[in-house]
C-alpha cells in the first residue's frame, strides 16, 4: 500500500449495492452483515514518503454483535429507523496478536536517522458502530473503540521523534481529504416543511 500524495476521489456508493443492482439498503447489505470472517494473518506493508510501516495481524474475526457487545441473533445486530431512513449496524474485530513498525524515510532534518516504532498487543479487539442512510447506503457516522487487553511498547527519544513524524505526515493527508471533501460537499440545501 502507498499513501497518496493528493487524495482520491470519493468512493460513491456501495460496492455490494451495485453488483446487486439496487441502490437501497438491503438484502445484499444484510447477507454481509451477516457474515462471520476468520483469517488466520494479514501484513500490510505502507509505504510514505515520511516513513514505511508493517503491519502483521492473527487470528483475526469479524463479525456482527448486538448494542450490547455481545453475539446474538443477526436480527438483534441492526437497528433500523424509517422515519430517518437510517440503519444504525454493530461489528467487532477481535485478534490473538497484533505488531506495528514503523520506520522513518524522510529524514529532512540534520537529526540522525530515529529507530524504528514497534507496538506489539495481544488479544485485542475494535468495535465498530455505522449509521448508514437506507436510500444509498452511505456512511452518515462512524464510532470506532480499540480495547486492548496487553500493551508491549518501549518509546525511546528517537521513537517519539520518529512518532511525531510520522503523525505530522498522516496530519496532512487527512487535511487534504478533509479539504476536498469539503469542496465536494453540496451548497447548503434549503429543506421545505
Amino acid at each position: 500500500m502507498r499513501t497518496c500524495e493528493e487524495p482520491r476521489p470519493p468512493n460513491g456508493q456501495s460496492p455490494i449495492a451495485l453488483a446487486a443492482g439496487q441502490s437501497e439498503y438491503g438484502f445484499a447489505e444484510k447477507v454481509v452483515e451477516g457474515m462471520f470472517i476468520v483469517v488466520n494473518s494479514i501484513t500490510i506493508k505502507i509505504h510514505s514518503k515520511a516513513f514505511h510501516a508493517s503491519f502483521e495481524l492473527w487470528q483475526l474475526q469479524g463479525y456482527s454483535v448486538n448494542p450490547n457487545w455481545q453475539q446474538s441473533d443477526l436480527r438483534l445486530t441492526r437497528i433500523t429507523d424509517p422515519q430517518r431512513g437510517e440503519v444504525l449496524t454493530f461489528k467487532e474485530l477481535t485478534w490473538q496478536t497484533l505488531r506495528i513498525e514503523a520506520d522513518a524515510t524522510d529524514n529532512g532534518d540534520q537529526d540522525p536517522v530515529t529507530t524504528p516504532l514497534r507496538l506489539i498487543t495481544n488479544q485485542g479487539r475494535i468495535q465498530i458502530s455505522l449509521k448508514r442512510r437506507t436510500k444509498d447506503c452511505n456512511v452518515v457516522a462512524s464510532k470506532l473503540m480499540f480495547l486492548l487487553d496487553d500493551l508491549l511498547w518501549v518509546l525511546t527519544d528517537s521513537q517519539l521523534k520518529a512518532m511525531m513524524k510520522y503523525a505530522e505526515s498522516l496530519s496532512e493527508a487527512m487535511e487534504k481529504s478533509a479539504q476536498q471533501r469539503k469542496s465536494l460537499a453540496p451548497e447548503s440545501v434549503q429543506v421545505s416543511q
